[in-house]
């Protein structure tokens, strides 16, 4: 029976490892999607005359999850017809979808600094400021690969040997 609660032990801080390594591969995938999601935005921001909730609602069903998610949620909130800037809309959404993905909070400051100037001046402004965001997340992606190649296989090797050291503690 110990052996088996040694064994539980250590698959379980592998796993937590596991699960580590897993928010760091993520993480510059969920940021490609970000900006491929900004980029078809901006696209119906230039040749496309509906409404934003449209956009998004169409964005967010070609993005996968967790982005795709926010999307969708930005264009409920706007839907809600319950008289609320688009701002909050989009905030809402942001904050409502945020835990489910691997991104931090510098791409969560980015998204609410970008919902500030949502809906809030003529196209091309908003194509200059899809533009920027775009760039800016270009910057994070790549800060977010070399992250990825830092401490993705660091993060499960300690979680395996953090493990084998609680068994030898327990034996």
């Amino acid at each position: 029976m110990k052996w088996i609660g040694l064994f539980l032990v250590l698959i379980s801080a592998t796993a937590i490892g596991f699960i580590y390594a897993r928010r760091y591969a993520d993480r510059p995938l969920q940021i490609r999607h970000l900006q491929s999601a900004f980029e078809m935005l901006e696209t119906d921001v230039m040749y496309r005359m509906e409404p934003l909730s449209e956009s998004f609602r169409r964005i967010g069903r070609t993005i996968p999850p967790p982005v795709g998610q926010l999307f969708v949620r930005a264009a409920a909130e706007l839907e809600k017809g319950d008289g609320s800037p688009t701002e909050r809309c989009w905030s809402k959404a942001v904050q409502a979808c945020w835990p489910d993905t691997a991104l931090k909070e510098k791409e969560q400051e980015v998204l609410l600094q970008f919902g500030h100037t949502l809906g809030s001046s003529d196209r091309d402004h908003q194509v200059k400021h899809i533009r920027a965001l775009i760039r800016h997340l270009q910057v994070e992606e790549a800060l977010a690969r070399e992250e990825q190649a830092k401490y993705e296989k660091m993060s499960r090797t300690l979680g395996f040997l953090g493990g084998l050291f609680v068994v030898i503690l327990l034996l």
